[in-house]
């Protein structure tokens, strides 16, 4: 099944950088002299707080709240995410996978959100995105292919070359590239539509 496929690729993976001592995991950690940019980061399957992505963008000076997601029950996942959502009213939603797919299933109002490979045919019932929504999909993703993106994009009336960012290797490998390339990804929604929200 899908979940097993899942659970067998998280388990093979070896790139989940997950920091067992948890230092990372503090929710609310300001690091850097910019910390204005707030981002609800909604993990993916199998993974926890603390990982290699938050990291970096807390690095990068952001304001990371990352609640650890529950990974066998979706409809209890949109609800701690919807939950954090409202606690937080985040500048931006950054969801990845399963996290991505639970971003849009959840209100967000206009904020925006970046989804990286969302598995959104797999978990959830919502079939498109608002317009306040750049993906971020590997080209050689195995897991969520890019075509499932493209589709998503399609059924919501969105262009790709405003919406869609082909980058990383495979599904949820955050080298230094594709995390740098995210970080640029969530400015420029950031500054796009972060003017709508105030």
């Amino acid at each position: 099944s899908m979940m097993t496929n899942i659970w067998q690729y998280v388990r093979e993976t070896n790139d989940r950088a997950i920091n067992e001592s948890h230092y990372f995991s503090m929710r609310f950690a300001r690091v850097g002299p910019d910390s204005s940019l707030r981002i609800l980061y909604l993990h993916g399957l199998g993974d926890r707080s603390g990982g290699s992505l938050p990291r970096f963008l807390q690095s990068q000076g952001c304001t990371v709240i990352e609640p650890d997601l529950p990974d066998l029950d979706f409809e209890e996942c949109v609800r701690v995410a919807q939950r954090e959502f409202d606690a937080s009213q985040p500048d931006l939603l950054l969801g990845y996978s399963m996290g991505g797919s639970a971003a849009i299933n959840i209100q967000t109002g206009d904020t925006p959100q970046v989804l990286i490979a969302p598995s959104w045919k797999y978990l959830g019932d919502v079939t498109s995105v608002k317009m306040q929504t750049i993906i971020i999909n590997a080209g050689n993703d195995d897991l969520i292919p890019l075509e499932d993106t493209k589709e998503l994009l399609q059924l919501s009336s969105l262009n790709e070359d405003d919406h869609l960012v082909v980058a990383g290797d495979g599904h949820g490998i955050f080298d230094a590239p594709t995390r740098k390339t995210i970080h640029d990804v969530i400015r420029r929604a950031a500054s796009m539509w972060s003017e709508s929200n105030s």
